[in-house]
């Protein structure tokens, strides 16, 4: 599951400030140094130069001009026989149609994940630590991914503007304690 770890004010507010689609992308020549099988999924494409192609996090925020964009123009048969098209297709329409994204989105995740433990597949979580989510708070990201329905994210209200303190029993666990089993 994934959860909103900021208000939604506060991406309204951001997506206001600056306007551009958000998205983080990658050129096909960066992944290339990082990651030779992937980048070599879009080196053929049909019809696209692969110095043209880019990666971009399935998680994003199209601005409508950039969506409109993508919507009116018919990519997708250069896609095709692609292994996991949704990692280009975006960044790389938005590449070929004019407006190369390197320079054009706001090049940020917008959903935390956490890959320490496979490249595979993102950890999934079933308990959230007070410092788990710190974390989630000062990673810069609006939402949170792969966590179980049991898990105790919710606690946090990191969505919201005045974000609760979880408890324990009927008593409240106040910051400056040093009861660190309150979130055990």
């Amino acid at each position: 599951m994934a959860f909103p770890i900021r208000p939604f004010a506060e991406l309204r507010r951001n997506l206001t400030l600056d306007p551009r689609s958000r998205m983080f992308v990658r050129s096909w020549q960066d992944e290339r140094k990082l990651n030779v099988l992937r980048a070599q999924r879009v080196e053929n494409l049909k019809g696209i130069r692969k110095e043209l192609a880019h990666f971009q996090a399935q998680w994003m925020c199209l601005n409508r001009s950039d969506a409109q964009l993508i919507v009116d123009t018919p990519l997708l048969h250069h896609f095709e026989g692609t292994f996991a098209p949704d990692e280009a297709y975006f960044a790389t329409g938005l590449s070929v149609l004019g407006t190369p994204p390197l320079h054009s989105v706001a090049n940020r995740h917008l959903t935390w994940t956490d890959w320490t433990q496979s490249v595979k597949n993102p950890r999934l979580f079933d308990h959230v630590s007070p410092e788990l989510a710190a974390r989630l708070v000062d990673s810069g990201c609006f939402f949170a991914r792969k966590f179980s329905a049991e898990s105790n994210i919710g606690d946090f209200a990191l969505h919201q503007s005045e974000r609760k303190t979880p408890t324990r029993g009927p008593e409240l666990f106040h910051p400056g304690t040093t009861d660190a089993s309150t979130f055990n």
